[in-house]
């Protein structure tokens, strides 16, 4: 009957908003007819710095810092097409920063609709702390080189003209 079939699509709305709210993963369904939201949740526009009424007036990519159009149509035809598309992106923050995110589309049929689900973590901490590493990596190469060099040479000139993989002092 009609009103089990109402109480069925409530029931199943009641559990997809609450999935939404419990992670902290960012979650958006996007229409890829209009390209606009048609339903995310609050980690997806707090996460970003912006208002629930702000975040629903932008696009997907109103929110892309490096977007190529045709890259993005492209995603989202793989994913539309059943493919899970997996890549990094990065977003506009309100405060105009910039969030590194880990991304994820998928296609989902809700209600007979279908839409682009696009699923992000932040990832700006880990791009931050793998830039360290790679920096403090350099720095003991480059020390490793100095105190071998400072080993091997006797002579006080030879190391001063001793050159160290490129690196500048």
């Amino acid at each position: 009957t009609h009103t089990s079939v109402s109480n069925a699509v409530a029931e199943q709305q009641r559990l997809i908003d609450a999935m939404f709210a419990q992670t902290t993963d960012s979650i958006v369904l996007v229409d890829p007819q209009t390209k606009r939201f048609v339903t995310f949740n609050a980690a997806a526009h707090e996460g970003l710095g912006y208002t629930r009424e702000r975040f629903q007036d932008l696009t997907p990519m109103d929110l892309r810092v490096d977007a190529d159009p045709a890259e993005v149509a492209s995603a989202n035809q793989r994913a539309l097409a059943g493919e899970q598309v997996h890549f990094e992106v990065q977003h506009r923050r309100a405060g105009g920063g910039v969030q590194d995110a880990s991304l994820r589309l998928s296609c989902v049929v809700l209600g007979g609709r279908t839409l682009v689900c696009g699923v992000w973590r932040d990832v700006t901490l880990d791009r931050l702390r793998e830039q360290r590493i790679q920096r403090l990596n350099r720095s003991y190469a480059l020390l490793s080189g100095i105190n071998e060099a400072v080993v091997r040479l006797r002579e006080p000139q030879a190391l001063f003209e001793e050159r160290f993989a490129g690196e500048a002092f």
